[in-house]
């Protein structure tokens, strides 16, 4: 495959792994239904300040309006890839015009707006191989109850890479359905399109920030994934944007007794509502154990 990754990431800092990948990997969706209000972009948060802060990828005008609709947010655990074990946490949040001479007038399609990922390796090969604009975090998986077949109830919380933070950016408590059976499921048979085409992203110019490499043209990507043990699964979603900005609000009306924790506190919060937005999913969602995911060699739009 011809590669899309810019002339300026000259020095690869990890392995290269080219597509396409296929991945063993414990899969959970969160649906939601995401409103535009009149707006042609996503809401605040949906884009790393990275990706932003770059035209190609965010601004309506080069990258395309933002549609809304139908959005998803997935938390993976990956068992085998051809980068090894992985965790990622993926937002999907809605459909996008495609601004391409190329395409249909009027075509819209599915894009990956922000992403988290566990390790170096799968970041790099991420954006370079697909376009999706992959960041590091750190990842908690709990397990509250275990059944014969597998856990029945985990807690996921999702932190900003820093080792000094302690409060997650994003929290969630999954619990499979007991009163109905696990059944097939296949990406194949649903009844909308999740093509994902994906703008080209930028590099970041950080010391330390190698892995963020950037691209120089459009990617069309298909993902498959299909498992024979799907679940539904009932979803306790903390926004933490959200209550992050209620505590915000309250440090304003304290008294300066503990002003240097009330600070602290403060630059948490702010860091909190800036690696994730406020979102309102469904209580219900789709739990896959032992899926298989296949990232195949993506179309180069022109």
């Amino acid at each position: 495959m011809m590669s899309a990754a810019d002339s300026s990431s000259a020095a690869v800092p990890v392995p290269l792994a080219p597509p396409p990948w296929k991945c063993k990997c414990e899969v959970y969706w969160i649906p939601y239904y995401a409103r535009t209000h009149g707006s042609d972009v996503p809401p605040v948060g949906a884009y790393a300040p990275l990706e932003a802060a770059w035209p190609p990828f965010a601004d309506p005008a080069k990258a395309g309006s933002y549609r809304g609709g139908l959005g998803l947010i997935q938390i993976l655990r990956y068992i085998d890839s051809p980068v090894g074990k992985y965790d990622e946490l993926v937002l999907v949040p809605g459909y996008f015009d495609v601004p391409l001479k190329s395409q249909k007038k009027g075509q819209k399609n599915l894009r990956v707006t922000r992403i988290y990922v566990s390790q170096e390796d799968t970041a790099y090969n991420g954006r370079r191989n697909w376009n999706i604009p992959k960041h590091l975090a750190r990842f908690s998986f709990t397990n509250i109850s275990a059944g014969s077949s597998g856990p029945k109830s985990i807690k996921v919380e999702i932190f900003p890479p820093d080792t000094a933070a302690t409060e997650p950016f994003f929290s969630t408590t999954l619990q499979a359905f007991q009163w109905l059976p696990s059944f097939p499921f296949s990406t194949k048979y649903m009844p909308m399109d999740i093509t994902l085409v994906q703008p080209p992203l930028p590099a970041s110019n950080k010391p330390g920030e190698e892995i963020l490499c950037g691209t120089n043209c459009w990617f069309k990507l298909l993902p498959e994934g299909y498992t024979q043990k799907a679940r539904l699964m009932w979803v306790n979603y903390t926004n933490v944007s959200s209550a992050a900005d209620k505590r915000h609000i309250n440090d304003d009306h304290n008294t300066q007794e503990n002003d240097i924790s009330t600070e602290t506190g403060r630059e948490e919060t702010a860091s909190v509502t800036k690696w994730w937005p406020s979102l309102h999913p469904w209580p219900v969602g789709l739990w896959m154990d032992q899926a298989t995911l296949i990232f195949g060699v993506p179309d180069v739009l022109e």
